[in-house]
């Protein structure tokens, strides 16, 4: 009984040790991945995103500045030329 006992704890006890620690492992493994990637995402994203529209409020606001300017400076320039020519 006793070298039955001592056998069947030991083979219990190394099985559920196993289980234990490979679930465990799974489950750390599997929280810390989705916790990086998520991380590393949402990083790139904001990243990109933050590019993407500095590029594009600064591309729109040249092309803003750029027309109102000529039609300002055209404008001025009909006023001044009627001006002087009167």
């Amino acid at each position: 009984n006793g070298f039955i006992a001592s056998k069947l704890n030991g083979f219990i006890a190394s099985k559920l040790n196993g289980f234990i620690a490979s679930e465990l492992n799974g489950f750390i493994a599997s929280k810390l991945n989705g916790f990086i990637s998520s991380k590393l995402n949402g990083f790139i994203a904001s990243k990109l995103n933050g590019f993407i529209a500095s590029k594009l409020n600064g591309f729109i606001a040249s092309k803003l500045n750029g027309f109102i300017a000529s039609k300002l400076n055209g404008f001025i320039a009909s006023k001044l030329n009627g001006f002087i020519a009167n």
